[in-house]
Parts: C-alpha cells; sequence; structure tokens
C-alpha cells in the first residue's frame, strides 16, 4: 500500500506514481483517434497530437474547435480508464470503491484531455481549487463520499506541466471571487489578496499526479517546441 489516502488528505495534499507505458500508449491512441475525428469535421487534415501547433491554427479557430465538449473522454477510453488501466487498479487498491464525477458535460464523465500549444498562456488555467467549483455553482457532493483529482502527461519530451502550492488544501480562507464563463461559474484567484509560493513539479511521461481536490494549482505556460497533451478526471471515494 502507498497510503495515497494519507497523504492526499493529511499530508502534502499530492502524490506522483508511476503507471505502465501500456497506459500511456493506449491512453494517447485513444485520444489520438478522436483528436483525428475531430479535425476531420472540422476540414483539417489529422496530424500527431504532439505536432499540433504545426498546423498553425488560429486562436479564433483553436477555441472554436476545443471545446470542452470536443476534448471529453468518448466510452472507449472510459473503459479503457476504469477496466484496464493501472491507474484505477491503484485507485481502488488505495481508495477502495470508486465512481466517476458528472458535472461539466451534460452528465458525461468529467474526464478532458488538454491541448497546451508552445508559449500559449491562454491554454493554460489559472490558480485554483477544482473544490471551488463545486462550491461557486452549488454542486452537490454525496453523503460520505470525497472528491479526488488525476492528472498526467502525456507528450514526449516533456518533463513539466502543472504546478502546485504545496498544502494549500489545509487552509481554508483563500480570496476568491466567481465568474461566469464557458456556460459554468468559474472560481478567479486574487493573486494580489492572497501569499503564496507555487511549485512546478516534474510529471514526465509515466507519472501520474493525484492531488487533494481543495490543493490550489494552475497550468504552466508551454515554453517547449512541441504541443503538451494531458489527461484529467475526478472520481468519488468513501470517506
Amino acid at each position: 500500500m502507498l497510503k495515497l489516502k494519507k497523504i492526499i488528505e493529511e499530508s502534502s495534499g499530492f502524490q506522483v506514481v508511476s503507471t505502465t507505458k501500456e497506459d500511456i500508449k493506449n491512453i494517447k491512441k485513444i485520444i489520438q483517434d478522436s483528436f483525428d475525428l475531430t479535425l476531420r469535421k472540422n476540414n483539417i487534415e489529422p496530424c500527431l497530437l504532439d505536432n499540433y501547433h504545426k498546423l498553425k491554427i488560429n486562436d479564433n479557430l483553436h477555441k472554436k474547435i476545443w471545446t470542452r465538449k470536443n476534448r471529453v473522454a468518448n466510452k472507449k477510453l472510459i473503459d479503457y480508464l476504469m477496466y484496464k488501466s493501472k491507474i484505477f487498479k491503484i485507485l481502488k487498491k488505495e481508495f477502495g470503491t470508486l465512481s466517476l464525477s458528472k458535472k461539466v458535460e451534460k452528465n458525461k464523465p468529467d474526464i478532458f484531455w488538454r491541448i497546451v500549444r508552445p508559449n500559449k498562456k491562454n491554454d493554460v488555467g489559472p490558480i485554483h481549487a477544482d473544490e471551488w467549483f463545486w462550491k461557486t455553482n452549488k454542486w452537490t457532493i454525496p453523503k460520505n463520499k470525497k472528491l479526488l483529482k488525476i492528472w498526467l502527461l502525456l507528450s514526449d519530451n516533456l518533463n513539466k506541466g502543472l504546478s502546485i502550492i504545496p498544502n494549500s488544501h489545509l487552509k481554508k480562507n483563500w480570496i476568491y471571487k466567481k465568474i461566469y464563463k464557458d456556460n459554468i461559474f468559474k472560481p478567479k484567484f486574487d493573486e494580489k489578496k492572497n501569499f503564496f509560493k507555487i511549485k512546478a513539479l516534474n510529471t514526465p511521461k509515466g507519472k501520474v499526479l493525484f492531488f487533494n481536490y481543495g490543493l490550489l494549482h494552475s497550468g504552466l505556460i508551454n515554453n517547449s517546441k512541441t504541443t503538451r497533451i494531458s489527461l484529467e478526471f475526478t472520481v468519488f471515494y468513501r470517506e
């Protein structure tokens, strides 16, 4: 046992764990197929995920194409994660009975992949805690359940994609406000009124990040010369 539950709830609030090369290969292949299909529907010739930036699609078209709806996991990806991946085997061993949350995209599981182009600030999310989305939208967490976030980098030759504020899940008086965007309320962290130190995590392909739903985190600007692809999802587990 890795004692992940204790680490996530009572200690640092996060843990990086290894998965298999097969997991990464299969997950990325399923996302690649979905990616190709979306590009074809928009009359764009498909390419490798990591080479997406070479298509030189402008920001407006990029935003139009890559809506949340077009980045949500399909059934094939959901089934692979839940029934075949080492990731879920670790989760079940450490946290027991699990279920996927379904709040953001019309009752579909909250499993999304993200595209971050080189040097595009707007492609990454600002500092936030995922539990703030539930609070600002007044979503109900089932009785005796807690939420856990899982994130993994799928790109070749990249080591980082996410930063965190260590131990931030233990502090409950962070200052933020809510804004309405993309059909839901979103939290907006006040960087001037909060005191914080942020840390970039080393999470190369093959590593999986498990973290507390109250842990503050943000995406890192992609300073490489290749497109960054990551996957994230949320599960419920028993208290």
